[in-house]
């Protein structure tokens, strides 16, 4: 195999190896097939296997409870070989954000590629528990008295005597390599399903390739390496296959381009053979993680068809990831740090970490150490999914405070399950007291005053920044807006950040809340392109979180321009970040950022911060239904009260809208089929009512 002869060939250059680490699968593969010839068969079906894709019903989000056996020789925890728990954890966050397609990163995708990028229903986790049914972290550690290991051994004696049932849990093994693991330059090595066994299954890796944290190696930071080995657990070859340099697509996947060899390091785009342009960010190729990105649609589909058949077992297997009934307490977003309002809306972040929905919980809140008080909230929030809760409102001084708030019963029960994370507090300190605007408000910018009354604008580098754009307006209507010039700057400005900051404005009146605003853009090239965040902060522009974000072809409403950029009157777009949420906090600010990319100008218009008075919405709006729920993608919407509402609208779990309709019947469908499986936000709205619902697209 000319990889295996390249390799050996490495081993020999000592300077060129360590430019030169690569996985081991193909190179196990083969030895194993030479082995044992009995395999071949099963090689050539599963290597073979049609394209597939899965039925709706067997797409369902699938968690695999994973462990880490961290191999060691008596180093302290976090010490050498015997890596962090933090550093495991970071592992399992890598897999599920790139298993999910949600990596920052993926807006480096070339264009002729990003409508490929898979966002796969697979998810893992740390197992809960053990074999036995213990609780556990998904750890083990094991202090063999060994300094290295090399693959003989790995495979003859620490996989047998540590490996957790391979039908139940992805293994996953943490070791200091020696002998030709190093001088081969393995980085880590997979076992495809169709060659494991019960004592083998799993993965192998350098105890420095793991995670995003501790000591990793540089080229390999971002968690990829297990990520890509991953792949090869649940069926994936290697994009550029094992046909010898030859183009028959030999990874039998039909959305990966044909690739006659590997790539190392960080190519740019584009790089041909088999007279295409080669898909080398994709994780199944050998590039550095800063220049990996991707999974396939394709690649997906057969990782599922992995999970359907040979893998079919872990779909069982989520009870090892969770907690029956778990309510988790994450976070208290407000209040928190420094305030300037003495009216408190008190905000808290939930999560339903357990396997079944939860549709009732109840709060003990206490103030300053005073008794609690019980606070009862009854909705819907569905397994993995979270939620931003108001608690009831109070008032207080200037000075030191603190607030502590803990889940004392769910869907009835006394106590969940794990009580481990029923519970969070803060410390807050309210200053000098502000006065914030009213809502509505609408800045339009017509008056050419830069930055508005109260408003502010951050430009760190002193270089380009937001300002006044005259003779140019949304939509072609008025004289003026905001313009970010991204494009003229004389040097490359990327990641530098340009914020315009409101002015307070006083939400309490409010029964529900919306941000818009107009926005025109197109990026200067695939590799050239811009970022726009849009934020707030409930305690006077000390913190940030984010409500909106989006970037280069996502936030285009034009095509790339290489010139600067000019919008027409159709070259606009009226976006929404989801601040619902929001209504009734009495303080708040909002922050636009441009993240530059080096791409083109972005302008910005008509910013308005509204919503329906509280005294005017029905906060017991009529209720509708949805069916089916789960939903492959047509989603059919009942009113319970004839024209209750004029218009429907879908954000995803980042508050972003994803689709938007009018409302012309009692009874009408969504067609939601372009969207990716997962968790969204239904919000049926109209003058007097507004009504939220959440849906599970499943394929």
């Amino acid at each position: 195999m000319k990889f295996f002869s390249l390799f050996l060939a490495l081993a020999i250059t000592a300077p060129l190896f360590s430019q030169r680490l690569h996985c081991g699968t193909d190179e196990l593969m083969h030895r194993e097939l030479q082995a044992h010839p009995e395999l071949r068969a099963l090689y050539e079906q599963n290597k073979n296997l049609p394209e597939t894709p899965p039925a709706s019903g067997e797409r369902a989000i699938t968690y695999i409870p994973v462990v880490f056996h961290v191999i060691h020789n008596g180093d302290a925890e976090g010490s050498g070989e015997n890596i962090s728990e933090a550093q495991v954890i970071s592992q399992i966050d890598a897999l599920n954000r790139d298993f999910a397609g949600i990596n920052a990163d993926a807006v480096n995708i070339p264009a002729e590629f990003k409508a490929l990028q898979a966002k796969s229903e697979i998810r893992f986790c740390l197992a809960k528990f053990d074999p036995n049914g213990n609780p556990t972290n998904g750890i083990t550690r094991h202090n063999l008295g060994q300094v290295g290991w090399d693959e003989p051994d790995i495979e003859s004696t620490i996989k047998p005597s540590t490996i957790w049932d391979r039908t139940r849990y992805l293994n996953i093994w943490s070791v200091n390599f020696t002998g030709s693991l190093i001088t081969d330059g393995v980085l880590a090595y997979a076992r495809f399903p169709w060659m494991a066994t019960s004592t083998n299954d799993g993965v192998v890796a350098r105890h420095n390739t793991i995670g995003q944290t501790g000591s990793v190696l540089a080229s390999f930071r971002l968690g990829r390496t297990i990520v890509h080995e991953v792949g090869h657990y649940l069926n994936l070859f290697h994009i550029w296959g094992d046909d010898n340099g030859g183009c028959n697509n030999s990874d039998n996947v039909s959305d990966t381009p044909n690739q006659a060899d590997l790539y190392f390091g960080c190519p740019t785009h584009p790089q041909v053979s088999c007279s295409s342009n080669d898909m080398f960010m994709n994780y199944m190729d050998y590039s550095d993680d800063d220049c990996k990105n991707m999974f396939t649609i394709g690649q997906n589909t057969r990782m599922l068809n992995a999970l359907n058949s040979s893998r079919a077992a872990l779909k069982n297997s989520a009870s090892k990831c969770f907690y029956n009934l778990d309510a988790s307490m994450l976070e208290i977003i407000h209040p928190n740090g420094q305030i300037c309002s003495g009216n408190i809306l008190p905000l808290i972040r939930i999560k339903n970490e357990g396997l079944v929905s939860m549709n009732s919980l109840t709060f003990g809140v206490s103030i300053d150490n005073a008794p609690q008080i019980i606070q009862a909230w009854t909705g819907t929030i569905l397994s993995q999914d979270e939620l931003m809760i108001h608690l009831d409102p109070a008032t207080l001084s200037p000075g030191p405070h603190s607030i502590q708030v803990t889940i004392i019963t769910v869907n009835g029960a006394t106590s969940d399950d794990n009580s481990g994370n029923n519970s969070s507090s803060a410390t807050f300190t309210i200053n000098a007291l502000s006065n914030p605007s009213p809502v509505p408000m609408m800045t339009d910018f017509e008056d050419g005053v830069f930055p508005p009354f109260n408003w502010d604008a951050a430009n760190p580098n002193n270089d380009a920044a937001w300002a006044i754009q005259t003779g140019l307006s949304a939509n072609g209507l008025g004289n003026s807006c905001l313009v970010m010039d991204n494009f003229s700057s004389p040097v490359n400005t990327r990641g530098r950040l340009d914020e315009v900051i409101s002015d307070e404005y006083n939400l309490s009146g409010l029964g529900d809340a919306q941000l818009s605003f107009d926005i025109a853009y197109a990026a200067r090239s695939d590799s050239r392109t811009d970022s726009l965040k849009v934020s707030y902060s409930l305690d006077c522009g000390s913190s940030w979180r984010v409500v909106y974000q989006k970037s280069g072809s996502e936030l285009a409403t034009a095509a790339f321009a290489t010139s600067a950029f000019t919008p027409t009157a159709s070259q606009w777009r009226n976006e929404q970040a989801q601040i619902s949420f929001l209504a009734g906090q009495p303080s708040v600010k909002f922050k636009f950022t441009n993240v530059s990319g080096w791409g083109n100008k972005m302008y910005l218009d008509n910013i308005n911060v509204s919503g329906t008075p509280s005294s005017i919405l029905n906060l017991q709006s009529p209720s509708f239904q949805l069916f089916p729920n789960p939903s492959s993608g047509s989603v059919i919407v009942r009113l319970e009260k004839a024209g209750s509402y004029s218009n429907a609208q879908v954000f995803d779990l980042m508050g972003r809208e994803v689709y938007r309709s009018a409302i012309g019947a009692d009874v009408f469908a969504l067609d939601l089929s372009a969207l990716p499986s997962g968790v969204y936000a239904i919000k049926l709205s109209s003058p007097a009512h507004v009504k939220t619902r959440s849906i599970e697209i499943l394929r």
